[in-house]
């Protein structure tokens, strides 16, 4: 598996989310499939990346030779002749991937920003939901007292000597509910 901001996990408690979201929302996480994860492909500048969306990623919590397994199976897979595979092979040859990177006060901020809006984003969908599925009750409930009131209905027409056959069924309309009826079909009862 790449690990690469764009990757998309198909397996976990994180399946159908990247590696972006999860440095977001739990960038733990990331620690943990470096530290378990048998294969991977880490790209070389992959902890500036994730330091760029989180600052609090931290290199130190990474188990340093499964990292450095995972950019040597990057680089042993990456196309030689891109333009950048020298730049690429030196950086890591002088181990200076394996630094936790300096980034600005102001991408801190910005970082911080983006983390901050990224939770009001996931809040606002929360609460959408929460209404949606109140609604979704609601309109369940709703249903029910609706069956119940027809269910004493007809067994009060039961309990009255009434029988189906005293109904005009030709005043039922069979594109409305029984609440949207006409006036004149319930007349008759």
């Amino acid at each position: 598996m790449k690990l690469e901001l764009e990757t998309i996990l198909d397996f976990g408690k994180f399946k159908g989310k990247t590696i972006e979201f999860i440095l977001l929302y739990e960038h733990s996480y990331i620690y943990w499939l470096v530290n378990n994860f048998d294969y991977l492909e880490i790209h070389p500048n992959f902890v500036y990346s994730a330091t760029k969306v989180n600052p609090d990623f931290n290199i130190s919590e990474l188990d340093q030779p499964k990292f450095k397994t995972g950019v040597d199976n990057f680089l042993s897979y990456y196309d030689s002749k891109n333009k950048d595979y020298e730049q690429l092979s030196h950086y890591v040859n002088s181990g200076e991937y394996l630094i936790q990177p300096k980034i600005s006060t102001n991408e801190i901020i910005l970082a911080k920003k983006q983390i901050k809006s990224f939770f009001k984003r996931l809040l606002v969908e929360a609460k959408t939901e929460r209404i949606k599925m109140q609604r979704l009750e609601e309109e369940k409930q709703s249903e029910i007292e609706g069956n119940k009131l027809i269910k004493e209905f007809w067994n009060s027409l039961e309990n009255d000597n009434f029988s189906s056959e005293d109904i005009d069924w030709s005043k039922y309309n069979e594109d409305l509910g029984w609440g949207e009826q006409d006036q004149e079909f319930w007349n008759q009862f």
